[in-house]
Formats: C-alpha cells, sequence, structure tokens
C-alpha cells in the first residue's frame, strides 16, 4: 500500500490444512500432520483441530428453489442465470431469516425464508413480483417482527418499498408500507435498520446536477411504515459516495459508506458498488501501470433514535485508502467494527491483508490489521454471535471463489487474535451468519440454494499479535 501506516501486528497462523511437503524426503508424524505431536517419551499425540464443525441433531436443510433435474448435482457455487439469489440473513430467537429472489420462471419473485434453529419447521413467503434486475430484499427486526426494504423499478425509475411480516416464526403475515424514488440509479445498494419503533432506510443514488453518486436516507416509522420527513443527503458534496451500510445501536444508529476522494473524477459503478476501473498505458506496454482505483476511504457516522445525524461524518482510515470490500459489525459496547481489503493494486491480486477499526461512540478510532500468507483473497465477513461469551462473540471469514473459507477468530474490542484457521473445510458455501453457536451455511446446488445451521466451534486458544 502507498503510505499506508504499517502497524507491526504479526499473526500466528494456525491452518486446518495438511502440509505440503516433498514426497522425496522421509516425514515425521508431526510435518505429516499439522495436528499430532511427539509427546515426551516420541509418543504421537493427536491435538485437536482448531475449527470444528458438526451437523445439528435430527437437522434438516432447508432448499429454496428447485435443485432437481440437470442441474441437480452441480455444486460448482457459480451463479446460475435465472437462478435463486440470496441475500441478507438474520439471526431470530429460535430461527433464521434469509431474503432472495427467485428468477427460474417467467417471473422474479422477491422471497422470504424462515427457518427454525434447527431447521425442522420451514417456510417461504412470496413478498411479490419485481422488475429491473432487483437486488433480493434487505431485512432487519426480531421474531416479533421483521422489516423489509425491496428494491423494483417502475416507469419513474427505480423504487425502494418498505413492508413488514408479524410473527414471523408462528403465522406470518406481511403488510405493505411506504416506498422512496432513487434518483437515477438503477443498481443502487441500500440497507436497513431498527431501534425500537423507528426505522433508518439508507440508499446510494446519482446526484441529480452531476454526475457524482451520493448517499441519502430517510427514517421511518415501524407501525405504520410511514417515511418521517423527506430523504436527506449525508455524503459529502462534489465527491462519489456508495455502498451504505446502516446498523442499530444502544441510543441511535451507525451508518457507514464508502467515498471517493476529493480528486477523483467521478465514474460508472458496477453492479456491486464499486467505482470503475481506468487504465493508464497500452495494452502491450512493458512498463504498464497498475490500475488506478483511485482513493476509496470508510465514512461513518452516528445517528440518533429519531436517525438525525449526530456531528460530521468521520473518515476511517490510515493514510491513503482503497477499499475494494467491507462489512460492519456492532461491538458489545456499541463501538463500530468495520472490516475491510485496502488494495491500490490490480482488481483480484489482491493482497493477505485485512484491515479492521474499532469506531467508538465518542470518535474514537483504534485501528488493527491481519496478515498471513493462509488468508484467502475473498470479501470480509464479520460473523458475531451475541449469544456465546465474549470471548468468543466475534469471527471474521474470508470466502474464497474456490473451496476454502479463511476464518479469524477477533477480540471482543475486533483486534485479531493469533488464531487463524486457513481452510475452515465448509466446502463450496457462504457462512451467512452465526446464532447460538451455530453457523449458517448457503450451498448452491443446481438452480437453487441449501441451508443449513450447523454447529462450529473454534476452540483452540490464540493471543495477541504483538
Amino acid at each position: 500500500m502507498n503510505r499506508v501506516l504499517r502497524s507491526c501486528l504479526l499473526a500466528t497462523a494456525v491452518v486446518a490444512a495438511s502440509c505440503n511437503c516433498s514426497k522425496s524426503r522421509p516425514h515425521s508424524e508431526r510435518e505429516d500432520n499439522p495436528h499430532v505431536v511427539l509427546g515426551d517419551a516420541g509418543a504421537a499425540l493427536v491435538r485437536p483441530k482448531p475449527f470444528l464443525c458438526e451437523p445439528s441433531a435430527g437437522g434438516e436443510v432447508f432448499t429454496l428453489g428447485s435443485t432437481n433435474g440437470a442441474d441437480e448435482d452441480d455444486d460448482s457455487g457459480l451463479d446460475i442465470p435465472f437462478a435463486i439469489n440470496v441475500g441478507d440473513g438474520l439471526a431470530l430467537e429460535g430461527g433464521f431469516a434469509v431474503t432472495a429472489v427467485d428468477g427460474r420462471g417467467s417471473r422474479t419473485q422477491a422471497i422470504l425464508g424462515l427457518m427454525s434453529t434447527d431447521a425442522q419447521r420451514s417456510r417461504k413467503i412470496d413478498l411479490g413480483r419485481v422488475y429491473g434486475d432487483a437486488d433480493p430484499p434487505r431485512v432487519a427486526g426480531n421474531a416479533e417482527r421483521l422489516v423489509l426494504a425491496m428494491a423494483d423499478m417502475d416507469a419513474g425509475g427505480r423504487t425502494l418499498s418498505l413492508a413488514r411480516v408479524d410473527a414471523p416464526l408462528k403465522q406470518p403475515t406481511v403488510t405493505r408500507g411506504s416506498d422512496v424514488s432513487v434518483a437515477g440509479s438503477p443498481s443502487t445498494l441500500f440497507s436497513l435498520a431498527l431501534n425500537g419503533n423507528q426505522g433508518v432506510l439508507i440508499w446510494d443514488q446519482e446526484e441529480r446536477s452531476s454526475d457524482f453518486s451520493e448517499v441519502a436516507l430517510v427514517p421511518f416509522l415501524v407501525q405504520s411504515l410511514t417515511l418521517v420527513g423527506r430523504p436527506l443527503v449525508v455524503s459529502g458534496k462534489r465527491v462519489s459516495a456508495d455502498s451504505p451500510r446502516v446498523m442499530s445501536r444502544p441510543g441511535g444508529f451507525w451508518v457507514v459508506w464508502v467515498q471517493a476522494g476529493a480528486e477523483v473524477a467521478p465514474a460508472g459503478k458496477s453492479a456491486n458498488g464499486k467505482v470503475a476501473q481506468k487504465f493508464s498505458g497500452s495494452p502491450n506496454d512493458d512498463n504498464l501501470n497498475p490500475v488506478d482505483m483511485g482513493t476509496r476511504e470508510l465514512r461513518a457516522l452516528t445517528l440518533d433514535t429519531s436517525g438525525h445525524p449526530l456531528g460530521k461524518p468521520l473518515r476511517v482510515a490510515e493514510g491513503e485508502s482503497h477499499v475494494v470490500a467491507y462489512d460492519v459489525g456492532l461491538l458489545d459496547d456499541g463501538a463500530a467494527l468495520l472490516a475491510w481489503r485496502d488494495d491500490d493494486t490490480t482488481p483480484g491480486v489482491e493482497s493477505q491483508i485485512v484491515r479492521l477499526a474499532r469506531v467508538g461512540i465518542d470518535g474514537h478510532v483504534d485501528f488493527y490489521r491481519t496478515e498471513d500468507e493462509t488468508i484467502g483473497v475473498g470479501a470480509p465477513q464479520l460473523l458475531v454471535d451475541t449469544s456465546v461469551p465474549p470471548q468468543d462473540r466475534v469471527w471474521l471469514a474470508l470466502v474464497n471463489t474456490g473451496e476454502r473459507t479463511s476464518i479469524i477468530k477477533l477480540l471482543p474490542n475486533g483486534r485479531p487474535t493469533g488464531l487463524i484457521v486457513g481452510d475452515a473445510e465448509l466446502g463450496v458455501a457462504n457462512p451467512l451468519l452465526r446464532h447460538q453457536g451455530r453457523l449458517l451455511l448457503v450451498r448452491q446446488r443446481g438452480k437453487g440454494v441449501d441451508m443449513e445451521a450447523i454447529h462450529c466451534s473454534l476452540t483452540a486458544e490464540g493471543q495477541p499479535p504483538g
């Protein structure tokens, strides 16, 4: 990284993979198996793996979409046209809620999948037809009521609408609410959060008078699903901002987004919210410069319980920043935990570094990072389980395009421990969330997806990198 302050936080790797040693020389049992150690008398002792998973007793798999036919055995993990596209996941008391869009037929439907923790009971709620290559709905709430934000398209352009599902795990009923128009952005990214009877809906859109993008939000009432006031732009002027996230905290909300530096000209935005890249030089130039990704920095802003900003947005970066992907979670003390990839090199050639920051309510920021050759190159994903002891509450997952997921254990303040599992051996699966010691996995199969909640644990004790 250019001008990035580098700390000396070295993580001790705990890799759940066999040693790739040369077969031309003899090995000890320890070299052949990293989980075998030699005792005082030279006897082999089995050391438990740091990451263990087992299916829930009597648990079943909840399937969204069809896995029959020619695609039934397709476990490539690649997107299939007109297949189920899974979006948000939410842990509830006694189960899970997962959103998706189903484009297998002639109509693209938004759906909500509900399953008990052991997957013994499950149901699918049809939320209606959506148009314009819409992303899956976003969901927030609890076992008593869920609120969803759904993207759609009409003659005037992109819209976001609200819906509420009461008693989702018992006898669900759906109530429709207000909608809001998105200014000139067919691929908007959006998020919502609830705090009591107050909610906040946030999205990115194009500025009406320029080619820049901006982040806007609007509060709403959960009971009536009505918007409170007009949308408010919270990002800076004459800069491009996108990829917003909002989450509830004690006493209000956290809002996070990615903002380009003021010197960066606006560029086209891809479907995943990243700024389109510009190449320098010709394809045959031996001295081809790296792709110029431009400055891309995280911003964090606190809102009160009514959804109004408290102060100004806080820059979350050390030196120059080039955020390519990020996730955000809530710590026990109400601080926001951010995890991101920061890379100014060619996309797809990411460094094996993940950066983290704890952003306190008082505006103080602590920066951390974890770097290890066993870390995969996938996007960071924070897995927070509030039902387990604080020392085991936060994991960081990095899901690659292949059959490899890295898991890193974090301390209660978000600082990485020395416990890194280079291969969690989950196969082609996306760990969507953690709840009550279970990891909810989503596996694509054919034109549908299987969801399963399995017991997983990080048992080895790691130490904070020094």
